[in-house]
């Protein structure tokens, strides 16, 4: 089991990490509802300073080290650019935190304009899709990749001094119960500059 875990996890990183120092289109076509269920979250939001944006992991979903799955120094390369982990064992399902300052955009705008063909450049997964989308005045771009074991929701969020990327990663056919927590946790993002 923890062999498995790793291999995803580990592949999740690196598409992560192919992903980090991009930013979200500032253009986003819809407003967007999430029902939020406060009792599917954890107590204690994450917040990154970077970005000035918070969110609340869901319930149940611990804090995590890296170390837990990997060596000391697979960990330090793999999640160097990683702000939080959290991990909830009994499902498998695991939230991954990054955050980038505004500056880091630059290169962000080419890989949204098609991250089908980004993402879709490899096997690893069988279905990408992407929407963008405004939530509580936040421009948001959603990538959903997807394979047999495993679908990844990856939410960029853009504030005035940074990004907040987070990445859900849950087992692919996962429970009802499951992705309302999700939906919560993303939903409970809140910003301290709007």
């Amino acid at each position: 089991m923890k062999s498995n875990l790793a291999l995803i996890v580990t592949g999740t990183i690196f598409w992560m990490c192919a992903s980090c120092n991009y930013g979200i289109p500032e253009r986003s076509s819809v407003d967007m509802m999430f029902h939020v269920d406060t009792a599917r979250l954890a107590q204690q939001a994450f917040y990154s300073n970077t970005a000035e944006l918070g969110v609340y992991p869901p319930a149940g979903w611990d804090s995590a080290d890296s170390r837990q799955f990997f060596s000391d120094t697979i960990a330090n390369n793999l999640f160097a650019g990683i702000k939080a982990m959290y991990y909830a064992p009994e499902q498998e399902n695991m939230l991954l935190v990054q955050d980038y300052p505004s500056s880091d955009t630059a290169l962000v705008n080419r890989i949204f304009k098609d991250p089908n063909t980004w993402y879709n450049s490899d096997s690893t997964w069988s279905s990408v899709m992407s929407d963008s989308f405004i939530y509580k005045s936040l421009a948001m771009q959603q990538i959903v990749l997807q394979n047999p074991q495993l679908v990844v929701f990856k939410i960029f969020i853009r504030n005035q001094p940074g990004i907040l990327e987070l990445n859900y990663v849950v087992k692919t056919g996962a429970s009802p119960e499951t992705m309302k927590s999700v939906e919560s946790s993303i939903g409970s993002v809140y910003s301290l500059t709007n």
